[in-house]
């Protein structure tokens, strides 16, 4: 199986990379998920003061079929 990464970089790959957690551990009971509303806040470079001063990339992984 081929794996491809690729890098976030519109709303809608933020919001496969936001979600993904969801589908790993949905059958986790031990597994908090995050908010997403607090996760948008925390990545988005406007809101956090980190972005000031550093650079961050997000990155997917798609297999040969297209899925994360």
């Amino acid at each position: 199986m081929a794996v491809t990464t690729v890098a976030v970089q519109d709303k809608g790959a933020l919001e496969k990379f936001l979600r993904l957690p969801y589908r790993i551990y949905r059958d986790d009971p031990n597994y908090v998920f995050p908010l997403l509303s607090e996760l948008r806040h925390f990545l988005d470079t406007e809101k956090n003061p980190f972005f000031k001063h550093a650079a961050a990339r997000l990155w997917l992984a798609h297999d040969d079929q297209g899925e994360v």
